[in-house]
């Protein structure tokens, strides 16, 4: 049903040099209500890059100077060049059927999931962390229950690279700003702390190793390695479970007021067709989580019975006024 309040992208894809670099469609309802979809190329932007473009636009929408309060910041090429070609990442549209599910995690339930996945080496998870720990071990759970051979299992996490560079950039940085670290696990029992902080690792390794890096000429080359890199880890399915969890929290989506006060419900459409792939956003209140989840239709039919994802997560629940 999303995809009836998103702009018709497909139907201008078929002659890609008039890609355009954002669509918006307004939807309006006869109770009055009214449903904005944006769509935002990956080209100029990530999760970070609509955000700040929604909120600058519903601000300066309802000033008098008609000036946005905190407008995007554009100096981010000086820093990192942009390039026009680049080696193309093998992250393509599942040939196979695939099913998406959303769930809700509310902020109790968050919070026994951070008691249970606390330890010695992470006191304190974050939302996120016991959040993708918590997917991640229920599909690993899925993956081994299907084969032969205990897979390694790896997971990608997309990581905003605006504040983890030397010097920083600004938080309203306009760009494609995001990249990816990468963790692994061959334990034997998959235990919940265990994976938390494999995440804690991969995010402190991935600010001491790319903080310098990922500026001027020498992040083109960083890039392009990294791509070639996870291309392989694509190509080794057979070999290996892969899961991909992008985290859109933390971004202030719920803020935008066009003057109509802010939105009831704020989720995704358009991404929910690569297999293996979450992604996570806040709940209205802030203190919760949406998790959209895309598996193949044999994997979801597993996934979406594991004892553990139900304890503390909701599956489709009725959004609230």
């Amino acid at each position: 049903m999303l995809y009836h309040f998103l702009p018709k992208v497909a139907e201008l894809m078929d002659q890609p040099s008039l890609e355009p670099l954002v669509l918006v469609q307004a939807s309006f309802f006869e109770c009055g209500g009214l449903a904005i979809g944006v769509c935002v190329s990956h080209k100029v932007g990530e999760a970070a890059t609509p955000s700040m473009f929604i909120n600058s636009w519903a601000s300066a929408a309802i000033a008098p100077s008609g000036e946005a309060v905190l407008p995007p910041e554009f100096s981010t090429a000086s820093r990192i060049p942009p390039r026009h070609t680049l080696p193309p990442l093998a992250m393509s549209l599942a040939n196979e059927t695939t099913v998406s599910r959303w769930y809700v995690f509310d902020a109790p339930k968050i919070d026994a999931l951070k008691a249970k996945a606390a330890s010695a080496n992470v006191l304190q998870p974050t939302r996120v962390e016991a959040v993708s720990s918590l997917i991640w071990k229920c599909a690993i759970t899925v993956s081994r229950s299907k084969s032969k051979f205990q897979l390694p299992s790896r997971l990608t996490q997309a990581v905003n690279i605006r504040e983890r560079l030397t010097p920083p950039l600004t938080k309203n940085a306009f760009g494609n700003l995001v990249w990816f670290s990468w963790q692994e696990t061959t334990d034997n029992e998959i235990q919940l702390h265990r994976l938390v902080t494999e995440l804690r690792k991969g995010k402190e390794a991935f600010s001491e190793d790319y903080a310098t890096k990922l500026s001027g000429d020498e992040a083109f080359s960083v890039v392009s390695q990294d791509i070639k890199h996870l291309n392989s880890l694509l190509a080794s399915e057979g070999n290996t479970h892969h899961i991909i969890i992008s985290s859109w929290c933390r971004y202030p989506l719920y803020e935008a007021d066009f003057g109509l006060g802010k939105p009831t419900w704020v989720t995704m459409g358009n991404n929910l067709m690569f297999k293996n792939s979450v992604f996570l956003m806040d709940t209205r209140d802030g203190s919760g989580i949406e998790a959209w989840i895309t598996l193949s239709e044999e994997d979801m039919a597993l996934f979406e019975q594991d004892k553990d994802l139900l304890e503390f997560a909701s599956s489709n629940p009725t959004v609230q006024d």
